[in-house]
């Protein structure tokens, strides 16, 4: 049955499209067009195809009625158009649309479907391709046909006995199909060119650029009224509007506004970005005709783009407004209103330079319409109209090409190229190198055994007179120097921190040769086990027969030394007393064996203990590095548990230990604690240079008078001042502590003279002739010089003493503005802040300076560090990059992980991950390899996090956080016990990464394995920080474990806690009250509801 029909007109009107050509010739394109085979029409239907979009309404003749029809005939089979933009634009803005009509009922449609011809630019000649039409509401009804009742004798006539009509039975519905859906209709549709469509010149570079003007808002209130009798009519309005951004034109036109404000609501608000979110709802807008604009765009122009992002970094949109001619003579337009055009003609800047990010493809912002220069300056100082109206409007531009060009392959920084090769050497084999050294080596034992048979006095120097004088010395020892080299240019050749033509230098030189003599030593211990097992040669040769005093002639008396054991001193046979002299202790080849083995054992415990001292150091910098000062305290601690290294015996721990405490915040006792230590060492004769006794002594003396000691301290600051009149460190100290002991005239004279050279002080007696002097040049001698302040202020920062440099500043008065307002104390100024955890005062204290565009790199790299502290991350972003870009690069990788952090927020893996390996390229860090992890497991690169996660987990072995990501990688590769494993050991470590915790909860859930790990996650997350979310997570775990009741409780302290997150809470809501329906519990899911009324209330609080 066909549907019921329509006006013949509207249905059958054929729609317009783009001009086309009538013959086809030079600089034309002919596209060729051909359908076939629709199937599954959901009842036979005599059908006629179209093709609509991209060309005219093009219909073919009406096909035999079928559900399955295969004949139809196009009275126009090709569309000509000139090969212009027009066409280019076309192909990338409009689809072709395919339409299926009823013939047998006015044309009616049945369904449509469309396909995009944009291959056919560049990239194909045919677009093929079978199109599931959508169908109408009446012909998808087709599918459920209503069967016909069957007919009852006893209602026959339609009444029943009573004469009364008998009431219309429902019908039945029976499905012309089987399975649970009818099965899709399908038509395949096939367009061919002869030759690709676009230009040539752009087959490798070309781009499609979308255009959003949503609309021009808050425009001001006497533009919008002028002409208008009412807010619905804006047909009389006096104004022609035009716009253009990136070449296009527009035409815009008054729109009334989208609401009307209730009675009695409140004000529009007064924050910039609620102010401009009310103006788009309440007030009248400007609207353009085509919101949205796909355009093609060829290479000239990717160029020129290209270049302008370099350059500019962005584009204009420019707004007109033009005064119209009056329709009616006797009714001018208002003499304001060439006046009132002028002024609200204006410009808005679309910032485009975050396009230059590789694959970022859009860019959109909410402009502010700026008048032109000649409005603003007759203006004067009273603010513009379009200013003070506040007059903005909404641009987008996205471009399908990534415009950054892909980095050379030769300056791009892999992973894998990073991570050190266990299993494949990839280079030539060093085989020969090892066996060469370890020959020499063996030669020169063998060479020793042989040739000291007799035993050795004297040591190792007596072993090598007893060479030379054999002449096997210079032997042994070229061929053993020739193999060293050897092995040394094999292990460089081969070393990866090795640039060719350069040398190594600080520490990859220290610690390239260090690793090379521990396999030249570990090599020498080897051959020397395998000597000590292979059978001992004769140590001796048979004794020899006393020889009696006079059996030669003419010779002196001799003493014989009876025979015994090798070394051992024997009593003189005759009875001629002599006093033997001190003699070196002779030594068997066995004991020389023996003594090396015992060596090397006290050479590996001592080489235990010096890989865990800087196992603990590196680990301590990186948990100070991401602010874990009790990790980091506890793993300093453990260096001084080492008794093979006694470092409790050297003060230099001791000062380095107290730094990191005044560091830390909080831990003054436990520096001062460690100064006495050094003290205590220094009073026992520890010899160490005189700087490091007078950095003890004045450190001790600053932490005692920051905890209050101050007379204490001011004892040993005079002490000094004493020895050295004239020195500036001990005069400043010794004024602080005057002032801070609220001695504020003595102490002025002190500070005041701290930057006079030590010429000045020549001939002054005491302090007194010192602040005479001050009062009579105190005019002549200028300003103070800032850098002996600074070089004391940057002192006290190193002892991690902030409020003494805060107290200096902020009340002493001693530097004028000028001075205190300088680059150099505005950084102490901001590091003293950063160092007292006050991060937001760092960031206003760098503020003016930034703003002045001289600051330095430090300058930059402090307050990005500052702006991630308070979370200020596109701050951060800026100020990390800018502090990057000098020319001077900085050598410390912390930069680098701050910014791979800053990236990871944005969710720029890419850029964050490049971020993190250039700071192992400086040093190799757990966190910066965590960052790489995480950067690829978001990416989905899994195998390359996983390696990364196994370098981090090589240097730090007890971060939870790589525990958990190693979870979340064997979850996702599904290696279900590798995971388990990872989450069982991240759980032991107390993890504070609440979000991994949730990540890894939620991913067992949805995998519906280990619900009890699952929710060992979830209530872990919960301890570190009571979120909505984590009770979601937890609510949705114990649901599929069959704790249903508690899984409601749960959701129901979720919704509460996500009052501002109405989606999120619906979904909470929905599966928390299936729950409640299958528990069939009434007073729970009451419950459910009156939380969820409770939230609703709260968000409509906050919203209004």
């Amino acid at each position: 049955m066909a549907p019921k029909k329509k006006d013949a007109a509207p249905a059958d009107a054929l729609e317009p499209g783009p001009e086309e050509e009538e013959e086809e010739g030079p600089g034309k394109a002919t596209i060729c067009l051909a359908v076939r085979d629709a199937k599954d029409l959901p009842a036979e239907l005599e059908t006629i195809v179209g093709f609509t979009g991209f060309c005219k309404e093009n219909r073919s003749s009406p096909a035999a009625s079928s559900s399955a029809p295969d004949s139809w005939e196009l009275p126009k089979d090709k569309i000509i158009r000139l090969q212009n933009q027009d066409l280019y634009n076309d192909l990338v803005e409009k689809p072709l649309v395919v339409s299926l009509r009823d013939a047998g009922a006015d044309n009616a449609l049945v369904g449509r479907a469309q396909v995009s011809l944009l291959p056919l630019l560049h990239d194909q000649t045919e677009v093929t391709a079978e199109l599931e039409l959508t169908l109408t509401p009446e012909y998808h009804a087709k599918w459920y046909p209503e069967a016909e009742p069957a007919e009852d004798p006893k209602k026959k006539g339609g009444k029943d006995k009573k004469g009364a009509a008998a009431p219309e039975e429902p019908k039945e519905v029976v499905p012309k199909f089987t399975g649970e859906t009818p099965p899709p209709t399908k038509i395949t549709v096939s367009v061919t060119v002869e030759d690709l469509i676009g230009p040539v010149e752009d087959r490798n570079c070309w781009t499609t650029m979308t255009l959003e003007v949503p609309g021009v808002f808050s425009l001001p209130d006497g533009l919008v009224t002028l002409g208008v009798a009412s807010p619905d009519d804006f047909s009389a309005h006096p104004i022609a509007y035009r716009a253009s951004l990136m070449g296009e034109s527009m035409v815009g036109t008054l729109t009334k506004a989208a609401e009307v404000p209730e009675e009695g609501s409140e004000e529009a608000p007064t924050d910039p970005d609620g102010l401009r979110a009310w103006a788009e709802r309440f007030k009248i807008s400007m609207s353009f005709a085509e919101k949205r604009m796909v355009r093609y765009r060829g290479k000239a122009f990717v160029e020129e783009f290209r270049q302008m992002l370099n350059s500019a970094g962005g584009v204009w949109f420019y707004f007109n407004a033009e005064e119209k001619l009056s329709s009616d003579p006797k009714k001018p337009n208002p003499p304001e209103v060439g006046e009132m055009s002028r002024h609200c003609a204006g410009a808005a800047w679309l910032d485009l330079r975050e396009l230059i990010a590789p694959k970022i493809h859009q860019a959109a912002s909410c402009c502010a319409l700026e008048p032109s220069s000649e409005v603003i300056k007759e203006a004067g100082e009273s603010e513009p109209l379009l200013q003070s109206s506040g007059t903005f409007v909404r641009l987008s531009l996205e471009l399908s090409l990534d415009v950054t060009p892909d980095e050379p392959e030769e300056l791009k920084i892999h992973p894998k190229k990073l991570l050190p090769h266990h299993d494949v050497n990839t280079l030539p084999d060093s085989a020969d190198s090892a066996k060469m050294y370890r020959e020499a080596v063996e030669l020169g034992f063998n060479a020793i055994c042989n040739d000291c048979r007799g035993g050795v006095r004297g040591g190792v120097q007596g072993a090598v007179t007893q060479l030379k004088e054999v002449g096997r010395y210079e032997e042994l020892k070229t061929g053993l120097r020739n193999s060293v080299v050897q092995v040394f240019r094999e292990r460089l050749r081969k070393d990866t921190s090795a640039v060719p033509g350069k040398p190594l230098r600080g520490k990859a030189r220290d610690d390239f040769i260090s690793s090379t003599y521990s396999y030249l030593q570990l090599t020498v211990a080897e051959v020397l086990d395998e000597l000590r097992a292979a059978p001992q040669a004769p140590e001796r040769p048979a004794p020899v027969e006393p020889v009696d005093e006079g059996s030669r002639p003419g010779s002196r008396p001799s003493i014989v030394v009876a025979q015994g054991p090798i070394g051992s001193k024997s009593s003189p046979t005759d009875e001629v007393q002599q006093v033997p002299q001190e003699e070196a202790p002779v030594l068997s080849v066995a004991a020389i064996l023996a003594e090396s083995i015992a060596s090397r054992k006290a050479r590996e415990v001592l080489g235990v203990a010096t890989n865990e001292s800087m196992r603990c150091s590196r680990l301590a910098y990186e948990a100070e590095l991401v602010g874990n000062w009790d990790r980091a305290a506890g793993l300093l601690q453990n260096r001084f548990l080492l008794e093979e290294l006694n470092l409790r015996e050297d003060p230099h721990e001791w000062i380095a230990f107290a730094k990191f405490c005044g560091r830390s915040r909080g831990r003054s006792a436990a520096a001062e604690e460690a100064l006495r230590q050094a003290v205590r060492l220094l009073a026992d004769g520890k010899n160490v240079h005189e700087d490091t006794a007078l950095e003890v002594d004045l450190f001790l003396a600053c932490l005692l008078l920051d905890r209050g000691r101050h007379e204490e301290a001011m004892e040993v600051f005079q002490s000094w001042h004493e020895k050295d009149f004239a020195n500036g460190t001990f005069r400043f100290l010794l004024g602080l502590a005057l002032f801070l002991r609220c001695r504020f005239e003595e102490a002025q004279p002190y500070l005041e003279s701290v930057g006079k050279p030590r010429e000045w002080f020549q001939g002054l007696p005491d302090n007194n002739a010192v602040i005479n002097k001050l009062k009579a040049f105190r005019q002549t001698d200028g300003p103070l010089d800032v850098a002996p302040y600074a070089a004391i202020c940057d002192k006290l920062l190193s002892f991690g003493l902030p409020s003494l440099v805060f107290t200096f500043l902020d009340q002493t008065n001693t530097l004028p503005k000028a001075s205190l307002d300088s680059e150099r104390m505005v950084l102490i100024d901001a590091k003293a802040s950063s160092m007292d955890r006050d991060f937001a005062a760092a960031c206003n204290r760098l503020e003016s300076l930034l703003a002045g565009g001289h600051a330095s790199k430090e300058a930059w790299r402090l307050a990005g560090e500052s702006y991630l502290q308070i979370q200020e991350f596109d701050r951060a972003l800026q100020a990390l990059q800018t502090s990057l870009s000098f020319e001077q690069k900085f050598d410390d990788p912390a930069i680098y992980i701050r910014l791979g952090s800053v990236l990871l927020v944005k969710k720029r893996w890419k850029q964050a991950r490049e971020a993190f390996l250039r700071s192992i390229q400086w040093q190799a860090t757990a966190e910066a390899w965590s960052g790489v992890a995480y950067a690829e497991y978001r990416s989905e690169e899994f195998q390359t996090s996983y390696e990364a996660l196994c370098e981090a987990n090589v240097l730090d072995n007890e971060r939870a956080d790589v525990w958990a990501q190693l979870c979340l990688v064997h979850l996702r590769t599904e290696n279900w016990d590798a995971a388990d494993h990872a989450c069982r050991h991240c759980l032991g470590l107390e993890p504070q990464c609440e979000d991994l915790l949730l990540e890894a909860a939620s991913e067992y859930h949805r995998r519906e394995r280990q619900l009890t790990l699952a929710e060992a996650c979830a209530r872990r997350a919960l301890q570190v920080r009571d979120s909505g979310q984590g009770h979601g997570v937890l609510a949705d775990v114990l649901a599929q474990n069959g704790q249903a009741e508690n899984s409601v409780l749960e959701a129901q302290i979720a919704i509460k806690m996500l009052s501002d997150q109405p989606e999120l809470r619906k979904a909470i809501f929905a599966k928390a009250l299936k729950l409640c329906e299958e528990l069939d519990d009434a007073p729970l899911a009451e419950s459910l509801h009156a939380v969820q009324k409770i939230a609703d209330e709260q968000h409509e609080k906050t919203d209004r």
